[in-house]
């Protein structure tokens, strides 16, 4: 059943002077005096049958004078001014309408079907939402109260994260036994009155009882990236630095090595304090659903890095990566010399090959102009650095941060008593970061995090799609992994905001290589809107990522890997060898595994630009991608674009004939191959059925539902193309997504998706710089460091021609 609402008002009025009941309540017309007296027909009601049948509402009290409460903080006062509401729970079926108090905890976890149910990490309920348990045999009064601040300072000067627009909800819940009447409950609570401002009151608390307050403030955290997610991320916006078009750069850095980040976002938040037992206290907070707080509000996330030395660790090595050669050495054989003439045959060559890479090429010839554009570069790399390091950081927060449902936490922790005294300032003003520094740090033995967004920790080990850690969606499924999350958050205006998220991806194998990939398809409403929500009102984007994980990497084995970093647009086609035999020098001798990874990335502009050409049935390209996306074998060497020409029609064929078996495209491939003088290749196309991961036959076998999948995805791509236009129903999403994600379930669709993506947008050069394209390999070198090289390519020239 629902909460029983026993007594409620709009304003509570002046009286009792300092909020506390007054010493002799039968001479002194006390707010308390009188609700007590307007509860005198619950005398004789026990707690454990209200609502049997629910009361109606009744007023507390009636008029408008502000009334201030027994508590102030270095100057900031709190008084009433707003609604009260008090409020019974005896039954573990009510309904707690702020979801802190329900049936006891259990384990819940993903069930490994795709189906998106349960929270998929084994946790307990209680740790995702509530922090108050139901126990039998007791029942629990809900006091609501609305508070302004007065003050004649700033909030921040008095060490406040909490705006005073709109006010301050105060909540508390105080257990009492069922049997008891509701006037003792009453009686009681009204003369020893909790408020979470108060250390005392929270030292009062009982097992079971708890205090929150719910205001518009900032929640602050530090988070830990390491750099090679952070680069993953932004290496397109690195290599657009480079002013030459189609020039290959690689960056390594320590796969270990990070930089911190202070995030801060900005929403409406119920900060909530449990005691759990008599040593033993559980803090939660969590965003405010339908709070009168949030109306015209929208969650802002801001990033900025904790030490600014942070990017100096990293720069030297993004500087002579991007410009292939070391920095340092440059300026050390510039230094003693006044003109360029005046270096040796050797030293020529390394400062001709920088004024190429800058495009200064028989532009310069004074030392002291290559100088100056040497530390300009620098200055703008390490600008670019903090840059996609912070827009790394808050577009991953707020992808994880919307996606955190308003009844689950986005923090909780558990405290001691001595920990509560230490962080209760803190807590009351709404500031987390020490607490959520020292939690992560394991500096307090009396304090330990226990989920801080969908982990329990602050530093981010692996970065997945735009989440933060994306390896959460996933812990719960088994080898295929499908998700559709739909988050809901409504203001007290009514105004909605839904996040979607889908995921599918699978861990298998490619040949001889062990693979895992995802494709991250993300629809999210960056404000709110009015209801009914359409699908016009969100923006998509779309990541495809793969990783590839070996123990060892023969020589023969590496062209086949970089190739793949090709079909996707990370590196050029035409310099395949000389990256083939950068990879194979790194990796040499090395026995330990070594991951390939691949990521295209296509954020709201690029994906909307080419939605309605996904919308299109386009079997040709599509066949033609299917055919580049096979795999390069050694028996073949095979490039992108002859696997292209020579399968693409092929492909086709098999996607518009629904008679074309896998038996009739063999033998078509067997005899288009011997026609293009490929005899072992068509050798080996005969034996499709035992070379099923290689031989076009072999893959229409393997893949039964390709053509099928294909359909459905134009269908789905369609169906959200249509919905946008129309303004359709926001329930159109779902639909796209179920139908589209069909072709995301096998690597080979996969890997094809992404050569289809790369065609659609190399159309359109001014979509460059809203695609990512990374190609990264991380080893363990044999000083047992272990390193992460990032490979691009800065501009295509088409881009690059077009921006002229």
């Amino acid at each position: 059943m629902p909460e029983t609402t026993i007594l409620s008002n709009e304003t509570l009025v002046e009286g009792g002077g300092n909020g506390a009941p007054p010493e002799d309540a039968a001479e002194n017309d006390s707010p308390w005096r009188l609700l007590l007296a307007r509860a005198q027909n619950l005398a004789a009601t026990p707690m454990s049958a209200m609502g049997l049948p629910n009361p109606p509402k009744k007023n507390l009290l009636e008029g408008d004078t502000e009334k201030n409460l027994p508590f102030d903080i270095d100057n900031v006062t709190f008084s009433v001014f707003g609604a009260a509401n008090i409020s019974v729970f005896n039954a573990a079926s009510d309904k707690d309408a702020d979801g802190y108090l329900g049936n006891p905890a259990h384990v819940v976890g993903g069930n490994g079907n795709g189906n998106g149910n349960g929270n998929g990490n084994g946790q307990d309920e209680l740790a995702i939402g509530r922090l108050v348990d139901f126990q039998p045999g007791n029942a629990w009064l809900k006091y609501d109260l609305e508070t302004g601040v007065k003050t004649d300072i700033d909030l921040g000067d008095a060490g406040f994260d909490f705006k005073a627009e709109g006010g301050v909800r105060h909540s508390a819940y105080l257990r009492h036994k069922a049997n008891e009447t509701v006037l003792q409950a009453l009686t009681w609570d009204l003369t020893h009155p909790k408020f979470i401002f108060t250390r005392s009151d929270l030292h009062a608390l009982k097992p079971g009882e708890m205090v929150a307050l719910t205001a518009h403030g900032k929640l602050g955290a530090t988070l830990q990236l390491k750099w090679s997610d952070i680069f993953t991320s932004g290496l397109n916006v690195l290599g657009r630095l480079i002013p030459v078009a189609g020039e290959v750069f690689n960056i390594q850095v320590g796969a270990s090595a990070s930089a911190k980040l202070d995030i801060s976002v900005s929403d409406v938040f119920q900060v909530a304090i449990a005691r759990v037992d008599a040593n033993t206290f559980r803090i939660g907070v969590r965003k405010a659903d339908g709070s009168s707080l949030a109306v015209g509000i929208t969650a802002a996330v801001v990033a900025k890095f904790a030490d600014e030395k942070a990017v100096q660790k990293v720069l030297q090595q993004t500087v002579d990566g991007l410009l292939a050669a070391p920095l340092q050495e440059v300026r050390r054989v510039l230094e003693p010399i006044t003109r360029l003439d005046e270096l040796d045959d050797e030293q020529k060559v390394l400062v001709e090959h920088v004024l190429k890479r800058l495009g200064l090429d028989g532009l310069v010839e004074e030392t002291t102009e290559l100088t100056k554009e040497l530390d300009a570069f620098e200055k703008k790399v390490a600008q670019t650095l903090k840059e996609i390091a912070t827009s790394k950081a808050e577009l991953s927060f707020a992808y994880d941060y919307k996606r955190v449902e308003a009844q689950d936490q986005v923090l909780v922790a558990r405290l001691s008593t001595s920990a509560v005294d230490f962080y209760h300032q803190d807590l009351v003003r709404g500031r987390l970061q020490d607490l959520l520094t020292a939690a992560n740090d394991g500096n307090d033995d009396g304090l330990e995090l226990e989920r801080f967004l969908f982990q329990k920790s602050l530093e981010v080990s692996k970065s997945w799609g735009f989440s933060l850690a994306f390896g959460k969606w996933f812990q719960a499924s088994g080898r295929d992994k499908k998700r559709l999350e739909n988050v809901k958050r409504r203001n007290a205006a009514g105004d909605i905001q839904r996040t979607f998220l889908g995921i599918r991806g699978y861990e298998g194998k490619w040949v001889k290589d062990k693979l895992a990939w995802d494709v991250d398809f993300n629809a999210e409403m960056i404000k709110y809107f009015p209801p009914p929500v359409k699908a016009n009102n969100f923006q998509y984007s779309l990541d495809l990522q793969m990783k590839n994980q070996q123990r060892k990497v023969k020589a023969d084995e590496i062209p086949a890997l970089v190739d793949r970093a090709v079909i996707w647009g990370s590196l050029p086609p035409n310099r395949i060898g000389e990256i083939a035999d950068r990879i194979e020098a790194l990796v040499a001798g090395l026995r330990k595994d070594i991951t390939f990874d691949y990521k295209l990335s296509l954020d709201p502009v690029a994906f909307k630009a080419v939605l309605g050409e996904l919308a299109r049935s386009d079997a040709k390209a599509f066949g033609r991608a299917l055919g580049e996306a096979m795999p390069w074998v050694e028996r073949s060497r095979l490039t992108a674009s002859a696997r292209r020409g020579l399968f693409g029609d092929l492909w086709r064929h098999y996607l518009v004939d629904d008679s074309m078996t896998p038996k009739r495209l063999a033998n078509q491939a067997i005899g288009t191959l011997e026609r293009n003088g490929h005899g072992q290749l068509a050798f080996w196309e005969a034996k499709w059925r035992d070379l099923r991961t290689t031989t076009l036959g072999g893959l229409a076998e393997l893949n039964k539902d390709t053509r099928d999948d294909w359909n459905d995805f134009v269908v789905g791509a369609s169906i959200l193309r249509d919905a946008i236009a129309t303004g359709g129903p926001h329930e159109d999403i779902r639909q796209a997504f179920q139908k589209m994600q069909k072709l995301w379930s096998q690597s080979h669709h996969v890997w094809a998706l992404g050569v289809y993506l790369r065609d659609l947008v190399n159309r359109r050069p001014e979509l460059g710089k809203h695609v990512g394209r990374t190609f990264s390999i991380t080893y363990k070198a044999k000083n047992g460091e272990l390193t992460t090289e990032h490979l691009g390519t800065s501009r295509p020239k088409a881009e690059a021609e077009a921006e002229a």
